[in-house]
């Protein structure tokens, strides 16, 4: 209980409880300090839609994080993608908090390639916070915009847009607008082993974060990440063991305040696998 007074009052005016943060989900992103809005897997149908673009094979993933090691910060997400003849299909829900205070989103997205190095997507979700019994429950929709580009082979450039429509939450958050998230990124492959990738993201209502992260395949069956980010300062690390069709991804950050927040995902590719690993 201690820590999560601390926790509180160190982020309390914070994006953190602003409620609908589009709060990152997916373990091989959290292990590169979720600098993901380059990545192409199925849980681009969250970090950036235009990835979407890329699987080639009906996928699905679950997700768990901790926070902070406590009960009443636990974020749990599905995503699932499905590609059909022109472009992938997404779904997702995420669920974050306690009986005390909790909120959730599920998004419908699609993505499709509009060339050879150019990718769009788009997702529409229903947001929903609740404070206990008490005060009830408020919902919202907003979209959603993102878009890669292969600049070169081995560099892409990608831009994201959360809350397009800036829809806002009224009642029990007293008409609080979903925040609006702005992130725009580079990912860079330098080699068939290493990937780099970078963002910035920006809440028009808060101060710029950055991050950074990177992927090491060791072996075919092992990648080790690792990355940091800003606001608040965390480091990040982890691994994907990628068997057949089946992916384990595991990580962790690290707050020098409030110390580590576990993360694990799982997923499963349906159909003969082309590549162990994901596409960068």
């Amino acid at each position: 209980m201690k820590r999560f007074l601390l926790l509180f009052l160190l982020f309390g005016s914070a994006p953190l409880f602003a409620g609908n943060d589009n709060l990152p989900v997916g373990a091989r992103s959290a292990g590169m300090a979720n600098a993901s809005v380059g990545l192409q897997d199925v849980w681009s149908v969250h970090h950036n839609q235009a990835g979407l673009a890329f699987p080639d094979a009906p996928t699905a993933s679950v997700y768990y994080e901790n926070r902070y090691l406590l009960r009443e910060m636990g974020l749990s997400a599905f995503a699932f993608a499905l590609p059909v003849k022109q472009g992938t299909f997404g779904l997702l829900y995420h669920a974050f908090g306690s009986a005390a205070y909790n909120e959730s989103k599920t998004s419908l997205a699609y993505g499709m390639k509009l060339s050879p190095v150019f990718s769009v997507g788009i997702g529409l979700n229903y947001t929903t916070i609740r404070f206990g019994d008490v005060y009830g429950r408020s919902s919202a929709l907003c979209a959603d915009l993102g878009f890669q580009v292969q600049v070169t082979k081995d560099l892409r450039i990608a831009a994201h847009a959360y809350n397009l429509n800036r829809a806002k939450h009224s009642g029990i958050v007293n008409n609080e607008y979903i925040p609006s998230i702005m992130r725009l990124g580079a990912h860079y492959t330098v080699s068939p082993k290493v990937i780099v990738a970078t963002e910035v993201q920006k809440d028009i209502d808060h101060p710029v974060v950055f991050r950074a992260g990177a992927e090491y395949k060791v072996v075919e069956k092992l990648a080790i990440r690792a990355g940091v980010s800003t606001r608040p300062t965390l480091n990040n690390f982890g691994f994907g063991f990628y068997l057949k069709q089946f992916t384990l991804d595991v990580a962790a950050s690290y707050h020098q305040t409030l110390g580590f927040s576990p993360q694990v995902g799982m997923t499963y590719r349906f159909g003969k696998e082309k590549s162990e690993t994901p596409a960068p």
